[in-house]
């Protein structure tokens, strides 16, 4: 004897529940049928068996950008060498939540043109044009910064630049200026917000940025791997101290970003003196690498490392402390 089976699948709270508009073809009923007739004569039996389809669940992107929209509102954020790339879109992000940011870059212009950008998006900014290589800079940007909009609550150290060559052909002055601006540069700040920081329940954000040069090492980058792996040891320290607080630090390794850093160096522009970008054959190794061996096939542009930053400042990373963000894609494992 065989038992004859017929089965319906049906919907069952079928649609959307975050928007039953959004999936209209969730919201008509599928139904299979199997029937196995019974073949052994005078014991026909059908059992009949009714199976409900998972509830439909389905995400309006639509819904879930408004839902995001203000998670930084009320927080007020500093943001170094934000005057350009990683940094400016970093800010422009951080606006758009509902953040008051203080752009600080070295060239006034730049700095201004930055803010008056965010405020026409419709955010809040201010300026401060300070050389964190000095402790009393950045003590100033950190005033400007309470000054304007009465506290800080997210500190992103990003300042950043790099002078490449050979170590056996390296200058002083090259060494020097690599680790006073990558590396100083963010003790100066994380000195000069320390007081504003260093308060019971305070729970703000640290942000620095390295690379995935101080995690591999790179030829020709001696300095600025020495500069973007003590950027990971200092995160990793000031994470303990500080966590009595309840400020949280972090860093975001990042592979190749496109920005004037890593832009061909006869057409980028200067910076201390000197052209900024790599030789030709360097910039075409770079993206052959990230076209090859990282996710998405490309260079990442400054709009997705601010995204890798943002997820470190939300209320949600409360619990993720001295870690290395790994943001480069696969490049790195």
């Amino acid at each position: 004897m065989s038992i004859g089976i017929s089965t319906d699948i049906e919907p069952r709270d079928s649609g959307c529940r975050k928007n039953p508009q959004c999936c209209p073809e969730s919201n008509t009923s599928e139904k299979a049928a199997l029937s196995v007739r019974d073949s052994a004569p005078n014991t026909g039996t059908d059992l009949r068996v009714t199976v409900f389809e998972p509830p439909h669940l389905c995400y309006n992107f639509h819904d879930l950008k408004e839902d995001k929209l203000g998670r930084l509102e009320g927080k007020v954020a500093v943001i170094t060498g934000s005057g350009r790339g990683i940094g400016k879109e970093t800010a422009r992000l951080f606006a758009r939540e509902g953040a008051s940011v203080v752009i600080n870059d070295v060239d006034e212009a730049v700095a201004r043109e930055a803010v008056k950008e965010i405020e026409s998006e419709g955010g809040k900014a201010s300026y401060c044009v300070a050389d964190i290589r000095s402790l009393e800079e950045a003590q100033k940007l950190m005033n400007t910064a309470v000054e304007k909009f009465g506290k800080i609550d997210i500190l992103v150290n990003n300042a950043g630049i790099a002078r490449d060559t050979l170590a056996g052909r390296m200058s002083e002055e090259q060494w020097r200026l690599v680790i006073d601006i990558n590396l100083t540069g963010a003790f100066n700040c994380i000195r000069a917000v320390s007081r504003h920081m260093m308060k019971k329940n305070h729970n703000g954000r640290v942000i620095n940025i390295s690379s995935v040069v101080g995690l591999s090492g790179n030829a020709g980058q001696l300095n600025y791997a020495a500069s973007k792996a003590g950027i990971i040891g200092m995160t990793k320290t000031l994470a303990k101290e500080w966590m009595r607080y309840g400020v949280t630090v972090n860093a975001v390794a990042f592979g190749g970003v496109d920005t004037r850093f890593t832009a061909v160096k006869d057409t980028s522009e200067e910076a201390f003196g000197e052209k900024t970008g790599v030789p030709a054959k360097a910039r075409e190794g770079m993206v052959e690498r990230m076209e090859t061996q990282t996710i998405f096939g490309g260079m990442t542009t400054p709009e997705q490392a601010a995204q890798c930053i943002y997820l470190l400042a939300l209320p949600e990373a409360e619990f993720i402390t001295g870690n290395v963000l790994n943001a480069t894609g696969g490049l790195y494992m």
